[in-house]
C-alpha cells in the first residue's frame, strides 16, 4: 500500500470485544511519524493484537493534518474530537470527526479565542464526562464542552510535558513525564485535577533505565488497569507497542512498531468502565522464548540430570487484574507417574495448597496485590521424580479468579523432557543413573 509511505499518521484507538476462538484485538487510529520516509500525511486505523503480538495498518484514511494536527480523543464511545493544526486556516478549532461519512463538524473556535486574548497554544484532547482536558507548554487546562469555558487546571513545570499526549483510563487523566524531568519523577501520572503538582505516579519507569520504558503518548486499553504505550525514547526506546499496567507495574511487550515516530493516540477503549475489562497473564511478558501468545516455553530441557526441575515462567511475567486476585491455579495437564509442582520459597499473604503434587492452588489469604501472586509464580518448578521419563513437551496451565469473580485466561508453561540412556550396575541391589551423571558407590566392609 503506497499510503504506508506517509510521514504523519493520526491514531484513534477502538475498542473491539474478543469473541470465543478469536485472538484479544483492538483497532487504534494514531498520528504517526514515518521515520526516514517520505513527508506527507496520513490518517490510518491500526489493529492491535495482543494476543499474538501483532500490529498492523488496516486502513488509510487520507490526510487529515490540517484539522487533527493538535490533538485527537474521543469525548464519548463514537464522537471523536479533533483540534486543528497551529498555523493552519483550522488552528484553535475543535471539531468532531464522523469516522463513517469523514466529515467534519465545527464544535468551537473557543482555544482559538482564548490564545489570542494572550495565553498559550493548547495541544492534546483527552475528555471525562463533559470536560476536554489539554495542555499548554507546561500546564493543564480544561474546556466545559457545555459552556465552551476554558479554565486553567494549574502548572505542571516539575513534569516537564511540553512534547507529551495526555490519556483517559477509566476516568482518570493520564500523563506522562517528558525528557528534561529528573529521573527520580520519571513515569505516567495520574492528574489530580485539584492540585496537578501533587498528581500521584501509578507506573515509575526505573530510574537507571527510563529511557527504555518512556513513552510520548499512551492510552487506556481493554486490559484492566492497563494502559497501551509506544516505548520511544530518540536515543534509548526500542519502539514497541507494549502494556503497562498501572496495578502492579509489570508490563507486557506486543509488537514491534520501528517504522513510525507516534505524536497522539486515543481510544474507546479510554471509557470502558472498570467492571468490563479484560483480565490477563502472560508467561513470558516479553517474549523472550518464542512461545507466542500469553506461554512460555522453558530453554533448557528436562532430563534425569534435571536438580530440583525447571521454572514454568519466565523471569518477567505480566498480570492485569481489575481487584485482588482470590485464588490462582497452576497444574501439569494430563499428568503422568513422578510429575510434580514444587515451591522454592514463600510469599507472605500466599497460601499454597498441593505442594508435591501435580495441581497448586494459590489463595489470596493476606488480601495481597497482584505483584505477589508474580512472585510467587516465579518460586514454583516443574519436577519429575519417575525413573523413566517420557520424551515430549509438558504443559503447565496458570489460570487465576479476582474477587469480583473475573476469570483471566490460560497461559501455559511448556517444558520438553528428553530421556537420556540409563547405565544399570548389577550389585547386591540393581543401581541405575542417567548416562552423563555421577554416582558414588561407599564400600562397605565385611565383618
Amino acid at each position: 500500500m503506497l499510503n504506508l509511505l506517509k510521514i504523519i499518521c493520526f491514531l484513534i484507538v477502538f475498542y473491539a470485544l474478543p469473541t470465543i476462538g478469536t485472538a484479544q484485538t483492538f483497532e487504534i487510529f494514531a498520528e504517526l511519524n514515518e521515520l526516514n520516509g517520505a513527508a506527507f500525511e496520513m490518517f490510518a486505523e491500526l489493529l492491535i493484537d495482543y494476543e499474538n503480538g501483532e500490529c498492523s495498518v488496516i486502513q488509510d484514511h487520507g490526510d487529515h493534518q490540517e484539522k487533527m494536527g493538535s490533538g485527537i480523543g474521543f469525548c464519548s464511545p463514537g464522537e471523536l474530537y479533533t483540534l486543528g493544526q497551529w498555523n493552519t486556516p483550522s488552528a484553535g478549532i475543535l471539531y468532531t470527526f464522523d469516522l463513517q461519512t469523514g466529515e467534519y463538524e465545527f464544535i468551537t473556535d473557543a482555544l482559538f479565542l482564548h490564545y489570542q486574548a494572550g495565553n498559550p497554544r493548547l495541544h492534546k484532547v483527552a475528555c471525562v464526562d463533559n470536560f476536554l482536558f489539554t495542555r499548554g507548554l507546561n500546564s493543564i487546562w480544561k474546556v466545559d464542552l457545555s459552556t465552551e469555558e476554558v479554565s486553567f487546571v494549574g502548572n505542571t513545570t516539575p513534569f516537564n510535558l511540553a512534547t507529551l499526549d495526555i490519556g483517559i483510563m477509566d476516568k482518570m487523566v493520564l500523563f506522562g513525564t517528558g525528557h528534561a524531568a529528573h529521573s527520580y519523577l520519571q513515569g505516567i501520572y495520574e492528574l489530580d485535577i485539584d492540585n496537578p503538582p501533587n498528581s500521584m505516579r501509578i507506573f515509575p519507569y526505573p530510574q537507571s533505565m527510563w529511557q527504555e520504558y518512556w513513552s510520548r503518548t499512551f492510552v487506556g486499553s481493554p486490559v484492566c488497569n492497563t494502559v497501551f504505550v509506544i516505548r520511544q525514547h530518540n536515543n534509548f526506546g526500542d519502539r514497541n507497542g507494549a502494556f503497562y499496567n498501572v496495578d502492579n507495574h509489570s508490563y507486557k511487550l506486543i509488537c514491534d512498531m520501528q517504522s513510525y515516530w507516534f505524536q497522539n493516540i486515543t481510544s474507546m477503549a479510554e471509557h470502558i468502565p472498570l467492571e468490563e475489562c479484560e483480565a490477563i497473564i502472560d508467561l513470558d511478558a516479553v517474549n523472550v522464548s518464542g512461545a507466542g501468545g500469553y506461554d512460555y516455553l522453558h530453554d533448557e530441557v528436562y532430563t534425569c540430570l534435571t536438580e530440583n526441575g525447571l521454572p514454568i515462567a519466565a523471569e518477567k511475567i505480566f498480570i492485569a487484574t481489575d481487584e485482588t486476585i482470590q485464588e490462582m491455579n497452576v497444574e501439569i495437564l494430563s499428568p503422568l507417574v513422578g510429575e510434580s509442582l514444587v515451591t522454592l520459597g514463600s510469599v507472605a499473604g500466599i497460601d499454597v495448597a498441593g505442594e508435591g503434587t501435580p495441581s497448586l492452588t494459590l489463595l489470596n489469604s493476606g488480601s495481597v496485590g497482584s505483584a505477589y501472586f508474580i512472585e510467587m509464580i516465579q518460586l514454583i518448578n516443574y519436577y519429575n521424580s519417575g525413573e523413566s521419563l517420557n520424551e515430549g513437551i509438558r504443559q503447565v496451565r496458570v489460570n487465576f479468579t479476582s474477587t469480583s469473580g473475573k476469570q483471566s485466561n490460560d497461559a501455559y508453561g511448556m517444558i520438553e523432557i528428553v530421556e537420556l540412556d540409563s547405565v544399570f550396575l548389577e550389585m547386591d541391589d540393581m543401581v541405575h543413573f542417567c548416562e552423563g551423571g555421577s554416582i558414588t558407590l561407599s564400600p562397605v566392609v565385611l565383618p
